[in-house]
């Protein structure tokens, strides 16, 4: 595989692979808030701008992709420049 980034968003975490060979990118998401019937099923894919992409319809089990565009993951950085701490990231993924 690739590489893995693991992103913690609010009360979730999201994991990242990317296998550029295979042309193939898989997102996997945990919520790790208080598990309950009022916050379960409400799985969705958000862009970095908080705009939701794709959520599940909530009747039951789902299977949830979206497209993620490299140019607005680009205009977030430049917009919230707290994003450019790469201290912790490979080195190969700096931009």
């Amino acid at each position: 595989m690739g590489f893995l980034t693991t992103l913690a968003v609010a009360v979730a975490q999201f994991t990242v692979a990317r296998e550029p060979e295979r042309n193939l990118e898989i997102i996997d998401g945990l919520a790790r808030s208080e598990a309950s019937s009022r916050n379960i099923g409400m799985s969705r894919i958000v862009d970095p701008m908080g705009e939701t992409l794709v959520e599940a319809d909530g009747n039951g089990p789902a299977l949830i992709a979206a497209a993620l565009s490299r140019e607005v993951l680009t205009d977030t950085r430049r917009i919230l420049p707290v994003l450019d701490n790469h201290r912790f990231a490979d080195p190969a993924l700096r931009g």
